[in-house]
């Protein structure tokens, strides 16, 4: 819903080149414009661990202008195959790739190459094989040399015979370069080849947000306390209006496409009684305050040529001058401004509790990272003894959220198992 929005409020000039989301097994098809639009979904989706870029799809999917998918029975047919493909595709356009050096011990690319791959009612059973035969056709097509790291944090025969400093010093460099990720799922004897967008030095999935580096026992998912946040009826509000000057393509917008008129939000109040690391009462606080997702992750893409690391933080800026946090905000999407709590929490109300000292701290140090720190009263005792539950005693006393004895109250949680929870 949140991408048919940006397709029909921004994108009327190109519409013909879309295609409707579609619902499929393990997650959802769409097809976009540019890498802009890219950019926007790693930006704002909050639910997805995994954005794949497809080279190739299912007949149904290939007359979009994808190339089909490809048969292979054998290793040799399947090197054959995937070479035409990447030549047909000049991936040489897109990747980052080293200068020639006409040295056999040369060309070592400036990212490093993870390939995965499944298999499934196939002759090719043998994954590493699979795996193997994809890193020669790489070096066979582009000239590249795969070491250390490189190659799975597999050692080579020359890292072997260079010694363990050297080994090291190799790994030292790698751990700095962005990873591309290979995908290639094979079912049926017919390959499929993609890429996860989501590159990055790190690694990181989108689910990790960068924000939780201090954690409790056994926490939830970013994204699995975002989908329960919106099933429970937490939506996001996003104003997508200030991102209509970078889908127009250099198109000079009216002043009124970028003003944003804040308007009166009605009283919202979460509470998590067992918040451990933070993670649902910090997700909550970034969707009431309409915060994008991945604010604080580097930009998808690194190691290609689509990377614009200019173009990325221009748009978490734009994106968090209209969220409800400020105004002013750096390159690492942290809004400078100050914090107004009276202005805040006339809007928004969520309290975070816990038991344990260990994890309301960690909790704290979270949301700091998270930018919401200001938004989430935070308590630590038994949650039977929280002011929400306390129908006695002064109101001045008590914790912001109480002030929703008028409103619905969200109570979101992932309990504690075991003896905590017990009765008696």
């Amino acid at each position: 819903q949140q991408w048919q929005r940006v397709i029909d409020e921004y994108s009327i000039h190109v519409q013909e080149t879309f295609q409707k989301p579609k619902i499929m097994a393990g997650g959802v098809t769409l097809t976009v414009a540019d890498t802009t639009f890219l950019y926007i979904l790693h930006l704002y989706l909050g639910t997805a661990s995994h954005i794949y870029w497809r080279f190739n799809a299912a007949t149904n999917e290939a007359d979009n202008g994808v190339a089909p998918l490809f048969r292979a029975r054998g290793f040799p047919e399947l090197k054959r195959k995937l070479k035409d493909l990447i030549i047909s595709q000049n991936w040489a356009c897109w990747l980052d790739l080293p200068s020639p050096s006409g040295k056999d011990v040369g060309n070592i690319p400036p990212w490093k190459l993870k390939v995965k791959v499944t298999t499934s009612k196939s002759k090719l059973i043998h994954t590493k094989a699979v795996e193997e035969r994809v890193f020669e056709t790489f070096h066979e097509v582009f000239g590249v040399n795969f070491t250390g790291d490189n190659r799975n944090n597999h050692q080579t025969d020359q890292g072997i015979a260079g010694g363990l400093d050297n080994v090291e010093t190799d790994l030292d460099d790698d751990r700095s370069k962005p990873t591309l990720h290979l995908l290639i799922r094979i079912e049926r004897d017919m390959v499929q080849v993609s890429l996860d967008t989501s590159t990055s030095s790190d690694s990181n999935p989108l689910h990790r947000r960068g924000y939780r580096l201090a954690t409790a026992k056994a926490p939830l998912r970013e994204d699995l306390a975002y989908a329960l946040l919106l099933a429970g009826g937490l939506m996001p509000s996003w104003d997508l209006r200030s991102l209509r000057a970078l889908l127009l393509q250099g198109e000079s917008p009216s002043p009124n496409v970028l003003r944003h008129e804040s308007s009166p939000t009605p009283l919202v109040c979460l509470f998590d009684p067992f918040c451990g690391s933070g993670t649902i009462a910090i997700e909550g606080a970034g969707l009431l305050a309409k915060m994008p997702p991945g604010r604080l992750r580097p930009p998808p893409l690194q190691g290609t040529r689509f990377c614009d690391e200019s173009l990325w933080n221009r748009m978490k800026s734009l994106a968090l001058e209209t969220a409800n946090i400020g105004r002013e905000v750096d390159s690492s999407g942290i809004s400078n401004e100050t914090f107004s709590s009276q202005e805040i929490k006339k809007c928004i109300s969520i309290s975070a509790n816990d038991r344990d000292t260990g994890a309301i701290e960690s909790a704290k140090s979270n949301a700091q990272r998270a930018g919401v720190d200001k938004l989430i009263e935070f308590n630590c005792g038994s949650f039977s003894s929280h002011p929400l539950f306390n129908r006695f005693g002064s109101r001045d006393d008590m914790l912001p959220l109480t002030n929703c004895s008028d409103e619905t109250v969200i109570i979101a949680t992932n309990p504690p198992n075991g003896k905590r929870t017990a009765w008696g």
